[in-house]
């Protein structure tokens, strides 16, 4: 399991690692989808495009809106737009980097989404929520989503809602997996 580090907002270096993510889209529509936004759509690599460029709108407007993670190596790996409510976090976006996203990129590093979310929940409970996040998610990614213990909340079919114990339960299979990795 890779090794990730919290960053817990977006400084001016974040900013120019998320100019990095959308230049090194420009490069993957170029030699991918033949330069064309429109054959990525309805692709996880579209998703990603919509995601990143909201992820840095965002985080310029609001930088402390933003969560990331970096690698052993101090690479942004992927970004979140989080709001604190009274008793819960939202998670308004989430997007790994460009290269995490489409297949067989050199510079690719796994678990950094699900190393984002550990960090995301860890902070909940800090906050005094138990571990209590909401967020939105499209259809492709409530698997990624239910994996980690969120339901679907009970008055939408396309909200999740992660409750305290399936937070802790989640935090407990992070720290056996990291054991067993030792």
């Amino acid at each position: 399991m890779n090794k990730f580090t919290l960053v817990d907002e977006a400084n001016a270096e974040v900013i120019k690692e998320l100019d990095g993510w959308l230049n090194k889209i420009e490069i993957y529509l170029r030699d991918f989808f033949d330069g064309e936004i429109e054959q990525a759509r309805g692709t996880q690599f579209g998703d990603c495009i919509s995601k990143v460029n909201y992820l840095f709108e965002i985080a310029l407007a609001q930088p402390r809106k933003f969560r990331g993670v970096r690698d052993e190596l101090g690479r942004l790996q992927a970004g979140a737009i989080v709001e604190v409510y009274f008793d819960f976090m939202d998670v308004d976006a989430i997007a790994n980097a460009p290269w995490n996203v489409v297949k067989n990129q050199p510079e690719t590093i796994k678990g950094a989404a699900i190393s984002l979310m550990e960090q995301v929940i860890i902070e909940s409970k800090e906050l005094g929520f138990g571990g209590c996040i909401r967020l939105i998610a499209i259809e492709r990614a409530k698997s990624f989503y239910t994996k980690i213990g969120f339901t679907e909340d009970e008055d939408s079919s396309w909200s999740l809602e992660l409750k305290p114990t399936a937070a802790e339960r989640f935090l407990e299979r992070q720290r056996n997996r990291r054991r067993s990795e030792n």
